[in-house]
């Protein structure tokens, strides 16, 4: 596991080791979240990858906005444990 809390942090990141899942908040202090999911999207290595949103913005078109930037998944702010592990365990 991995933590970036910038974009910057986790573009990084993306020259390091394979990672399966990531989980990406909208809101990030120095970029979009949905910037670093189309720079995931392009990445080769990581075109397969599963990429859960996660967001306070609950706005149906924010939410479609999302899906079609390449995510596999959303789950809104505030949110139990147990919603996200059950998003996880989906994609």
């Amino acid at each position: 596991m991995t933590l970036a809390t910038t974009g910057a942090e986790a573009r990084a990141a993306l020259r390091t080791p394979d990672f399966e899942l990531f989980l990406v908040d909208w809101m990030l202090p120095d970029a979009s979240g949905l910037d670093l999911v189309r720079t995931i999207r392009d990445n080769a290595k990581y075109s397969e990858a599963a990429i859960l949103m996660i967001s306070s913005r609950t706005d149906r078109d924010d939410i479609v906005t999302a899906i079609r930037s390449g995510i596999d998944a959303y789950v809104a702010k505030p949110f139990k444990a147990e919603e996200l592990r059950g998003r996880i365990d989906e994609v």
